[in-house]
């Protein structure tokens, strides 16, 4: 046992060196369980596992960690996902673990019982010292939403902490990046889209480090993730209503945000919209909380702004043409961002959202694309020329010059 009571971090190394013959995508534990002490209430596996694969890694470059059940334990390596097998001893050892990391996300969770339908937050990774060296956001559903607790937990990355760390990565231009710190001095309300594990997060978080230390932000998440430099934060979380619980006890993210409409807040975050709650994160960005951020989940900018459409007639029924009108008119920015398939981030494009409406029932929003990405070439045709007027004057009212983005 090493520091904090915790398994020989050397097993790991043994076993992860031979992968088994018959198929290269997993490893066998047996060195590993062979490794820790026969008091099973002693061992904590999801300890070993944190310790090796999401904090002092430096091989493997874990971001994830899945479980499907007991039987295995699945990493995701620099994009590629790996099996570890037979690490947990069987049923009841799996769901006694299970417990174990229900109490390392929640300290408070003192009941013997493993929670029902759904257990979230956010899991604070320490060293063998204790210290907090990074956060990951822990899902795990329970039963009888399943036949056996199931688990993902998804690193927070500690290398792409600001635009201009993301810039030198090659995920954009230099002149993409002053462009989008542009956008936030100047107070422009942007959402960030992509698919899952595109790096909306990461973009968020890198994005509010270009806001005063002075202002107050406020953040609604279902999980939480960010974590702002600015001290007047104020951090939301939903508690969504599960089966059999009263309404009464339900706050959904729609509920913490019309919450951080009334506490005088300068900016808000929506850690990502999906349903009725943007718009009220429209709500609170054209009146008073200019710049604000969210995150859609969505593939292209045009399936973005349909979404943006659909979640505001959920809370507001209403013509399609009022709700693209009050989109249209609020919102200014919308960033595209993709992970490549050998795990690259690129931004895959900027565009600017006009108040310009079609004629048609659908109304769309007309949009203006300022960068592109081709994945061919790895380059970015830089269309920054042919923004409105509109967006021109408001940024050069803040004297930036918009030369330095053409």
């Amino acid at each position: 046992m090493s520091g904090f009571g915790l398994p020989d971090l050397g097993a790991f190394d043994e076993f992860l060196t031979k992968k088994t013959p018959a198929e290269p995508n997993f490893f066998d534990s047996s060195g590993l369980l062979n490794s820790i002490t026969p008091n099973e209430d002693e061992n904590d596996i999801w300890e070993l596992l944190i310790q090796k694969f999401l904090i002092s890694d430096e091989i493997y470059e874990t971001s994830e960690m899945e479980t499907n059940g007991g039987n295995s334990v699945f990493i995701k390596s620099k994009g590629k996902r790996i099996e570890i097998q037979n690490v947990f001893k069987g049923e009841d050892d799996y769901n006694r673990q299970i417990l174990k990391l229900c109490k390392k996300v929640n300290p408070f969770y003192d009941s013997n019982e493993l929670p029902k339908y759904i257990f979230e937050g956010r899991l604070n990774l320490r060293n063998k010292y204790g210290t907090i060296v990074n956060t990951a956001r822990c899902h795990i559903v329970m039963p009888p939403a399943c036949d056996v607790p199931q688990v993902t937990i998804a690193k927070k990355t500690t290398s792409l902490t600001t635009l201009d760390i993301i810039q030198s990565s090659g995920s954009m231009t230099i002149q993409m990046k002053d462009f989008v710190k542009a956008c936030l001095k100047c107070n422009l309300t942007t959402v960030l889209s992509g698919s899952s594990g595109a790096g909306k997060t990461t973009f968020t978080e890198a994005m509010t480090k270009e806001w005063p230390l002075d202002i107050r932000v406020g953040v609604a998440e279902d999980s939480p993730e960010l974590n702002l430099i600015q001290e007047n934060t104020t951090y939301l979380k939903s508690a969504p209503r599960q089966p059999g619980q009263d309404i009464k006890d339900e706050a959904n993210l729609d509920w913490c945000v019309q919450q951080l409409n009334r506490m005088r807040v300068d900016k808000i975050i929506v850690g990502e919209t999906r349903s009725k709650e943007f718009f009220y994160f429209l709500q609170a960005a054209n009146s008073g909380c200019e710049g604000s951020l969210t995150t859609i989940h969505a593939s292209d900018p045009k399936m973005c702004l349909q979404k943006m459409t659909q979640f505001s007639v959920m809370a507001m029924p209403q013509p399609i043409r009022t709700a693209n009108k009050s989109i249209g008119t609020t919102i200014d920015i919308i960033i595209q961002l993709v992970r490549l398939l050998d795990g690259r981030y690129r931004v895959a494009s900027i565009e600017e959202v006009t108040d310009t409406l079609g004629n048609d029932d659908s109304a769309t929003i007309a949009t203006t694309a300022l960068w592109k990405y081709d994945e061919a070439t790895d380059r970015w045709e830089n269309k920054s020329y042919n923004m409105s007027d509109k967006l021109r004057v408001k940024i050069e009212a803040y004297g930036i010059n918009i030369k330095s983005f053409m």
